[in-house]
């Protein structure tokens, strides 16, 4: 089921506004829907459902051997995400710094592996399209942002932008069917987003600090400070 509700849209500088679109309301947690790299029978790629998988050396986190999207694959039920509040390809990347960018159709010819139409990686993952941390100063934001996205995603708490005090909050759902309203630091718990076994080698991060690549740095810090090699439960 999708639920939408109206936002006005923004594009780059100088271009023609997107006015009023409906956006999505929530999405589904990619890191459970993926697969390793590997082909199909008929010997075509699967890689709409193989990123970012498939090696330590890639930056991103490795999935255990044999595992496939299942419920008896991706852990305790109880602390693993199925879904949760969402958007749609917002990104605080826009041509000025009060301009993020707002991509809010459902076409999937507008998307890339981690742009997906109903799915996202969650508020851990640097290259999030619902949950962008960039805008805070310790995730090396090398651009001064006038609005923090945050707010389409997280719309349950206090709309205070740049916020890491437990303001923005966000509801998630299990894979045991129960429902939590998380702030944005602890929904962004990488334990709740990938499948138990999966592993992150420590190595430089996306702003050029140490970290599990691809994860924001407030959020290692958080939730991996140090480890060489962080698995998940």
């Amino acid at each position: 089921m999708l639920r939408t509700r109206n936002t006005s849209t923004l594009t780059s500088a100088g271009a023609t506004t997107e006015g009023v679109q409906p956006a999505f309301s929530y999405n589904t947690a990619l890191g459970f829907l993926n697969v390793p790299f590997n082909t199909y029978n008929d010997g075509s790629f699967n890689g709409a459902v193989a990123v970012p998988t498939s090696s330590a050396a890639s930056g991103y986190w490795v999935l255990p051997d044999g595992y496939g999207p299942k419920v008896t694959k991706v852990g305790s039920p109880a602390m693993k995400v199925y879904a949760a509040d969402g958007a749609r390809r917002t990104l605080m990347t826009g041509g000025q710094a009060y301009q993020p960018t707002y991509t809010l159709t459902p076409s999937i010819s507008a998307t890339g592996p981690t742009d997906n139409t109903w799915a996202d990686y969650g508020p851990f993952f640097a290259s999030t399209r619902s949950y962008c941390r960039d805008g805070l100063p310790v995730n090396g934001s090398s651009t001064s942002r006038a609005i923090d996205i945050r707010s389409l995603s997280m719309r349950h708490g206090a709309n205070k932008p740049f916020s890491t005090g437990g303001f923005l909050r966000m509801n998630l759902v299990f894979y045991d069917g129960h429902a939590e309203n998380m702030d944005d630091v602890t929904a962004a718990n990488p334990d709740m987003w990938l499948p138990r076994g999966s592993t992150w080698t420590r190595m430089t991060n996306t702003d050029g600090t140490s970290g599990c690549k691809w994860c924001y740095t407030d959020i290692y810090n958080k939730y991996m400070p140090g480890v060489t090699t962080y698995t998940a439960p």
